[in-house]
């Protein structure tokens, strides 16, 4: 069952890999599933082997029919389920932080899934603050306005300052920040600036 269940995986993936599943979608994918399984070297351990699942229209109470999957095995759930992400043209991404697929209908422009990674925090959560520190280190007016806006946000917390004194600083420190990063300010500029209000 195991060597099966892994046998599986490399089809699905190859499957959802050459018809563009993974990644950004380009067209249809019924037509390049149906070229890809046209290739005359398309070797047959590579193949999944689609297979009919029953599915029954039923009675679940008095007022409400609906189809109800029969399935014998766990190959029929897996040939569903992937049969479901073709007929719908789902497409997926890798995760930039664990790896694993996530559907892309997610968010648009989604690079993390929501999956618990590490210590109960999420891909998200933990890809959102990776790329906050690494725009951090890359910009030194970033690291200097952080400095600075932690500084007043204690100081409002500590009563020595006014939240309308706080916003009215940080329109204007943000707006210095951008000037150093666009190169139209020194930093050494903002650094006194910041030093001086």
């Amino acid at each position: 069952m195991y060597a099966a269940a892994l046998g599986w995986q490399k089809q699905i993936r190859y499957l959802l890999e050459r018809i563009h599943c993974v990644g950004a979608p380009q067209g249809s994918i019924q037509p390049k599933l149906a070229n890809l399984y046209d290739r005359k070297d398309l070797r047959e351990i590579d193949r999944f082997e689609f297979i009919p699942v029953p599915v029954k229209l039923e009675r679940v109470n008095d007022s409400i029919f609906t189809d109800v999957l029969r399935p014998g095995r766990v190959q029929d759930l897996v040939s569903f389920f992937l049969s479901e992400i073709i007929r719908r043209e789902v497409t997926f991404k890798t995760c930039r932080c664990c790896g694993r697929y996530f559907p892309s209908y997610v968010h648009g422009n989604a690079e993390y899934c929501e999956r618990v990674f590490q210590d109960g925090k999420t891909c998200k959560e933990i890809g959102a603050v990776s790329v906050f520190r690494a725009r951090l280190e890359e910009y030194p007016a970033m690291q200097l306005y952080q400095r600075a806006y932690k500084t007043r946000f204690a100081r409002i917390k500590a009563k020595r300052m006014t939240k309308e004194a706080f916003v009215v600083w940080g329109e204007e420190a943000r707006a210095y920040r951008d000037k150093v990063m666009a190169g139209e300010m020194a930093l050494e500029e903002f650094e006194k600036w910041i030093g001086e209000n």
